[in-house]
Order: C-alpha cells, then sequence, then structure tokens
C-alpha cells in the first residue's frame, strides 16, 4: 500500500506540473496571439498609409500633368493666333498687291 501512496504522490505531482506547463503554454499562446493581431493592425495600418502615400503622389502627378496639358494648350492657343495673324498678314498684303495692278 505504501508503494501506491508513493506512486500516487508522484502522479499528483506530475499531474500539477503538466497542468503548470499547459497554463504557462496557453498563456505564451495568448501573448503570440496578441502580438499577431497587433502586427496585423500594425500592417493595415501602415498599409493604409501607403495607400495615402500613394494617392497623394498620384494626385500630384495628375496635378503636374493638368498644369503641362495647360501650358502646351496655351502654347498651341498661342501658336494658332499667330498663324491667324500670319495669314490675315499675307491675305493683307495680297489684297494691297492686287490694288496696285
Amino acid at each position: 500500500m505504501g508503494n501506491w501512496h508513493s506512486r500516487e504522490g508522484e502522479l499528483s505531482q506530475e499531474i500539477d506540473r503538466l497542468r503548470k506547463e499547459k497554463a504557462h503554454a496557453e498563456s505564451e499562446l495568448k501573448r503570440i496571439e496578441e502580438c499577431e493581431r497587433g502586427a496585423r493592425e500594425q500592417n493595415i495600418l501602415y498599409a493604409e498609409q501607403l495607400r495615402g502615400e500613394e494617392v497623394l503622389r498620384l494626385q500630384r502627378n495628375i496635378q503636374f500633368h493638368e498644369r503641362q496639358l495647360e501650358y502646351e494648350r496655351q502654347i498651341a492657343a498661342a501658336n494658332v493666333a499667330k498663324a491667324e495673324a500670319a495669314a490675315v498678314a499675307v491675305a493683307d498684303e495680297a489684297e494691297r498687291e492686287r490694288e496696285r495692278h
């Protein structure tokens, strides 16, 4: 009988040790899950920040190209006006030539 009580005590101690080990493992798992959740949240925030920066970069790029197109439109309009003025000048010159002859 004494042998059984000794064995029972050993098994009881082993069960207690395993319960503590399980509690520690569960605590560690919880900590890891919290870290993962925090990392996911940080990754989401970082991705949103990158998207925001990308949107701003694209907006600046669009604005640059809009200004460039407006500048080119102004140049084209000025060239049209010059061509029209040159055409009027040539027509006036041609009219004066006809009047002389």
